[in-house]
């Protein structure tokens, strides 16, 4: 479904999508559990709080499987 980042961003808006896409990064990517993620997008640089992470996480699990850029 989510063949390219921008498709991300067409689904999701900006704000939302560029969320999303730093859980790609950090999760698929870079093979970052939640923890490490929360650690990093919530502590280290404030960009969500801990409530909104955990939707997004939650939101991110059922989007995961449909990304298809990057080569599980």
């Amino acid at each position: 479904m989510y063949k390219t980042s921008l498709d991300i961003i067409d689904q999701h808006n900006w704000t939302e999508g560029s969320k999303f896409l730093e859980l790609i990064k950090l999760n698929l990517e870079e093979q970052k559990d939640e923890s490490e993620c929360f650690e990093l997008l919530v502590e280290k640089y404030r960009l969500m709080k801990p409530k909104e992470f955990k939707s997004k996480w939650n939101r991110f699990q059922r989007i995961k499987p449909k990304v298809e850029w990057i080569n599980k």
